[in-house]
C-alpha cells in the first residue's frame, strides 16, 4: 500500500467489509475486476453483524438456550441435574473464538481472490477519487466504480447519552462478563426482544420499555406466544411509554417515564440498554462532494441494479432503503458487482425473510395479514399449530404455529411461523413465495415425517379447508 498523495488506482472500489462490502468483493473478484476493499475497523472484516450483531448475538442466545432448558425442559424427559454451572466469562471467550474463524476466513477469502484490503476511513473527494485515513496516513483511490456499503450504528436518544457503563447498547451487552441484576430495555424490536429475553434467562430482571408495543409490525397473534414467554421468566413490559428523563446513582439508573396507560411513574435497574433502532452510515463521508442523492430518511437513493444518482457510485445494505438485514445486503452486493461487471442482474426479490431470535422464534416472509387487509386483498388465512406436529410434540416444543395468508386464486402471499427453528423453516417459505407457490403447489409437496417443516403443507391444507390433523368447522 502507498501511504502519501499517490493513488491507488482499481476497477472497483468497495467501502465497507460488512456483509454487503465483503460479498461484492468478492463477486467482482470473480468477474475479473480489480478490487480495492477500504474496512475502517482493525480485522473488521464483516462487519458489524459477524462482530457485534448477528453472529454473537446468536452465539450467546444458543448457549443460554441450552442453560435454560437444561434447568427448565430436561426434567420431563427424566434428565435431571444436582448442579449446573454458567461461566459467562468463558462463553464470551467462546463467542468470541468463533468470531475470529469466521473473520479468518473471510480474509483467507480476500487473500485467495486477490481483493487489496486497505483498513482506513474513506471520504469522498469527488466521484472518482476517495481520501482514506489510514493508521499510517492519509492515502487515496482512484477507481472506475465504486459501492458504498458503510452500514447502520445505533439510534441515539436525547437524554439518555450512553456512557458503557450504566447506559449501554447492543455492542456492550454481547460483552458483558458478569449477570446484572435487573436491566431496563428502551425499545422492542428484535435486537431488544432477543438480547433481553436472553438476559432474563440468566435471571437478570428485565424490563421493556416500549413506544409503541413489542414488535409492531407483526400481527399480534405471532408475537403472543413471546408475552407468554415473558411472563414465565418474570419480565415487566410497559407499552406506548414514552422514557422522559433518567437520574444515575452509584449502583443504579431511574428512569421516569410517562405511559398511556399507567401514567407517570418510574423504575431503575443496574443497567439500560439502549436499543430503538439503527440509522443509515451516510453522513460524514463526503456525499455532498459526489451527484449521489439522500432521501428523506437519509438513505442513498438507488435503482434496480444498486446504481445511485451518480453514474460512478452503486450502494447496498444497511444505507440503501428496505429491511437492516445481512441477507439483503448479501444479494445487493452480489448484483452491483455483477451490474458493474456488465452482466443483466437486478435486485427484485418477491419478499425478504426476516428472524425475530426470540424465545420463541418469530420468523416470517411476505405479507402479513393485517398488511394484506390495509392493501385491500381479500385473503384466506390458515393456521397449523405445532401442538399438533409430531416432531414437536415428541421434543417438548409444541408451542407456536405455521400462518398462512393467501390470496382468492391460492397464490401464497406471506407465510408467518412461531415456535422452535422457525428461524430455519422460513427459508422453505421464502423460496415458494419466490418461485410463486399456490397452496396447491404447497400442499402437494410431500413432507418428511416427523419432522418441523411439515407443519409447513400442514398450514397450507389448513388454509385450503381439509386438514387432516386438526378439527376444522365446515
Amino acid at each position: 500500500m502507498v501511504v502519501g498523495d499517490i493513488a491507488n488506482g482499481c476497477q472497483v472500489a468497495i467501502i465497507g467489509g460488512g456483509p454487503g462490502g465483503y460479498v461484492a468483493a468478492i463477486r467482482a473478484a470473480q468477474l475479473g475486476k480489480d478490487v480495492i476493499l477500504i474496512e475502517k475497523e482493525a480485522n473488521g472484516l464483516g462487519g458489524i453483524c459477524l462482530h457485534h450483531g448477528c453472529i454473537p448475538s446468536k452465539a450467546l442466545i444458543y448457549a443460554i438456550d441450552q442453560y435454560h432448558s437444561a434447568q427448565k425442559d430436561f426434567p420431563q424427559f427424566g434428565l435431571t441435574f444436582e448442579k449446573i454451572n454458567f461461566d459467562l466469562k468463558k462463553l464470551q471467550a467462546w463467542k468470541e473464538d468463533s468470531i475470529n474463524k469466521l473473520t479468518n476466513g473471510i480474509a483467507m477469502l480476500m487473500k485467495k481472490y486477490g481483493i487489496n484490503v486497505i483498513q482506513g476511513e474513506a471520504f469522498f473527494e469527488n466521484s472518482k477519487r476517495l481520501h482514506v485515513n489510514t493508521p499510517h496516513g492519509p492515502t487515496y483511490v482512484e477507481y472506475e466504480k465504486v459501492i458504498i456499503a458503510t452500514g447502520s450504528s445505533t439510534q441515539t436518544l436525547p437524554g439518555f447519552e450512553v456512557d458503557n457503563k450504566q447506559i449501554i447498547t447492543s455492542t456492550e451487552a454481547l460483552k458483558l462478563d458478569y449477570i446484572p441484576k435487573s436491566m431496563i430495555v428502551l425499545g422492542a424490536g428484535y435486537i431488544a426482544l432477543e438480547l433481553g429475553l436472553m438476559y432474563a434467562k440468566l435471571g437478570t430482571k428485565v424490563t421493556f420499555l416500549a413506544r409503541s408495543v413489542l414488535a409492531s409490525h407483526l400481527d399480534r397473534d405471532l408475537v403472543k406466544p413471546v408475552y407468554d414467554r415473558c411472563k414465565e421468566l418474570g419480565v415487566d413490559i410497559y407499552e406506548y411509554a414514552t422514557p422522559e428523563r433518567m437520574v444515575k446513582d452509584q449502583d443504579k439508573v431511574t428512569i421516569f417515564i410517562n405511559s398511556k396507560e399507567k401514567g407517570s411513574f418510574a423504575v431503575d435497574a443496574e443497567l439500560v440498554m439502549l436499543s430503538i433502532g439503527r440509522k443509515p452510515n451516510t453522513q460524514n463521508i463526503g456525499l455532498e462532494k459526489t451527484k449521489v442523492q439522500l432521501d428523506e430518511k437519509g438513505f442513498v437513493k438507488v435503482d434496480e441494479k444498486r446504481r445511485t444518482t451518480d453514474p460512478f457510485i452503486y450502494a447496498i445494505g444497511d444505507i440503501t432503503p428496505g429491511p437492516m438485514l445481512a441477507h439483503k445486503a448479501f444479494l445487493e452486493g452480489k448484483i452491483a458487482a455483477e451490474c458493474i461487471a456488465g452482466l443483466p442482474s437486478a435486485y427484485n426479490p418477491a419478499s425478504v425473510p426476516a428472524v425475530i431470535f426470540s424465545d420463541p422464534e418469530i420468523a416470517e416472509v411476505g405479507l402479513t395479514e393485517r398488511a394484506a387487509q390495509e392493501q385491500g386483498i381479500k385473503i384466506k388465512v390458515g393456521r397449523f399449530p405445532f401442538s399438533a406436529l409430531g416432531r414437536a410434540v415428541s421434543v417438548g416444543k409444541s408451542e407456536g404455529f405455521v400462518k398462512i395468508i393467501a390470496d382468492e386464486s391460492q397464490l401464497i402471499l406471506g407465510i408467518q411461523i412461531v415456535g422452535p427453528h422457525a428461524g430455519d423453516m422460513i427459508s422453505a417459505a421464502s423460496l415458494g413465495i419466490e418461485m410463486g407457490f399456490t397452496l396447491e403447489d404447497l400442499a402437494l409437496t410431500i413432507h418428511p415425517h416427523p419432522t418441523f417443516p411439515e407443519a409447513l403443507m400442514e398450514a397450507a391444507e389448513a388454509t385450503l379447508g381439509r386438514a387432516i390433523h386438526v378439527w376444522q368447522k365446515k
